[in-house]
């Protein structure tokens, strides 16, 4: 039974890894040909459109998704098919309350942020869009069925890159809106693909109609989802505050920098898809077995995180003028900083979802506010001198008061016979 389960593991991670190896490959083309295709100007409105929707889908979707994942995986383990109920009435109830929150965050945003209306009406439309194919996205995941939900999203990334090739080379004048229209496309095609998939599954399986489950996973989940929230929050708040108080031409030299950063941070939702599902299993409720996984952890990868760092930061001096031009010379020492950031993220990727696991939601909602003030305060005294280096530095401090203090915590966590 052992050899299995980590046969099992090691595979999971093996679908997980696979998948994500080639969405990253999609999503640099996809970044190197809207870098090349629009003027900075331009750039800098498409980095405001990717804030709203990935502010967006932050607040609607990440912190409902890994609610859902936690009491999911949970609930399988005695009730094999009752998350196919959850996952309708979740489903339901979210289609209600998508374009309501989605409608007033447009106006929200668009007193507070000098992008154009039209960039922020897409970033909102896109951003809802994006949370409900997260939440599709973790119903297989919950399921362990990653091969499905790794498919689905690289057929839209290969969808979205062809598109991009052929409007960037036929079209003599690159149309920024086209780019907007491009992405909420190629979503909807995930979502139709998602959703047909997901019936099919739970017609043919989920005859369970448990009354309430919904309700008492939002109970239950009530501090991870404020958790989200404010993560989500302070995770896009360097970019709003560089627009509101420097120049568009460091909006998209941030742009770029955060767009390669979140390149190479994109291999942590990976390991956390695993690492979530796992860590949700009852062992993890010992003291001692969560300290060991975390240092485990740590010791398998902080050479790994070395040589990423190492090879990041030299690729990138030597790459970047060629990738994407002259341009953008100035993003590579913002991009060096923020992979300071990602290796140190890397470093305590299990922490946040063993918190998660272990009920520990209403410390990381401390930690994560602590960690937004952190970033609001300093940003609003370092970017209007310093500029987009600024809000790299503060960035991965803040990022840092988040993962290391949770890694602290459970290191420092005693067990109720100690």
């Amino acid at each position: 039974m052992i050899g299995r389960i980590k046969k099992l593991i090691r595979n999971d991670y093996l679908i997980v890894y696979f998948f994500d190896i080639i969405a990253k490959c999609f999503s640099a083309i996809i970044s190197i040909l809207i870098i090349r295709a629009l003027t900075v100007e331009d750039y800098a409105e498409y980095t405001m459109f990717f804030s709203v929707s990935s502010l967006l889908s932050g607040v609607l979707g990440n912190g409902m998704g890994l609610a859902y994942t936690t009491y999911a995986v949970g609930m399988r383990e005695t009730q094999e098919d009752a998350d196919g109920y959850l996952f309708k009435e979740l489903s339901n109830k979210l289609f209600v309350l998508y374009p309501i929150v989605s409608l007033l965050c447009y106006f929200i945003i668009g007193n507070f942020v000098k992008g154009t209306k039209i960039t922020i009406l897409f970033g909102v439309i896109y951003g809802m869009l994006l949370a409900m194919n997260q939440i599709n996205t973790v119903f297989f995941q919950a399921r362990k069925r990653y091969f499905v939900a790794g498919l689905i999203a690289n057929i839209r990334s290969v969808i979205l890159s062809v598109l991009l090739f052929v409007v960037i080379n036929i079209s003599r004048e690159n149309s920024i809106k086209e780019i907007y229209l491009l992405y909420i496309f190629t979503i909807c095609i995930a979502l139709i693909i998602s959703y047909a998939r997901i019936y099919k599954i739970i017609k043919r399986n989920s005859s369970t109609n448990v009354r309430g489950m919904l309700f008492d996973m939002l109970r239950d989940s009530f501090w991870t989802i404020m958790y989200m929230l404010v993560v989500s929050a302070f995770s896009q708040l360097d970019v709003f505050m560089i627009e509101y108080y420097r120049t568009a031409e460091e909006v998209a030299f941030y742009g770029v920098a955060y767009k390669y950063y979140a390149l190479v941070i994109s291999v942590l939702p990976a390991i956390q898809v695993v690492l979530r599902v796992n860590c949700s299993n009852k062992d993890m409720l010992d003291c001692k077995v969560r300290k060991g996984k975390i240092l485990d952890w740590i010791k398998k990868s902080w050479i790994i995180g070395g040589i990423l760092l190492a090879c990041g930061t030299v690729g990138a001096h030597v790459c970047f003028p060629i990738v994407n031009g002259e341009g953008y010379n100035e993003s590579i020492y913002t991009f060096d900083i923020l992979l300071v950031g990602a290796v140190l993220s890397y470093l305590t990727a299990p922490c946040v979802s063993i918190m998660v696991a272990t009920k520990k939601q209403k410390v990381l909602f401390v930690l994560a506010v602590i960690a937004l003030m952190f970033n609001f305060i300093g940003n609003n005294i370092f970017i209007p001198r310093s500029g987009i280096m600024a809000a790299a530095v503060v960035t991965v401090l803040s990022f840092f008061i988040l993962n290391g203090g949770s890694a602290l915590y459970l290191l420092l966590e005693r067990s109720e016979h100690e």
